[in-house]
């Protein structure tokens, strides 16, 4: 369950209520969990179009991606992450090949930051 649905529950259990949950920032977490499972080819050590260097330069996420193949070309570079992590496309040839995946809670964390404007 991720970070915003378990405040969202917890807000619905108690009888007053709560106020809107704060909104996602680049943090640690979301840092982390970009790095665990993008690093290899989205950061300095791996980066091939100048668009994916995002682990380097996150401002980048914000702008429209370069590759509209995978995300046409309305979409922010963020949110291009987002959606080929949901469709099973990142990492190349999909989770299944792979010894790490985003998790759930990490791709909530992740859709929710980009929902959130993608402060920095």
């Amino acid at each position: 369950m991720g970070v915003r649905l378990m405040v969202m529950v917890a807000c619905v259990a108690t009888l007053g209520g709560c106020a809107e949950a704060d909104p996602v920032t680049w943090s640690p977490s979301v840092e982390r969990a970009l790095i665990q499972n993008c690093a290899g080819c989205h950061g300095s050590s791996g980066c091939t179009v100048a668009w994916s260097c995002f682990l380097d330069e996150p401002d980048i996420l914000k702008a429209a991606p370069t590759s509209p193949a995978f995300c046409g070309t309305s979409a922010t570079a963020g949110e291009c992450v987002v959606r080929t992590i949901e469709a099973d496309t990142m990492p190349p040839g999909g989770c299944s090949t792979h010894s790490s995946c985003t998790s759930s809670d990490e791709l909530e964390l992740i859709r929710q930051w980009v929902a959130d404007g993608m402060v920095l």
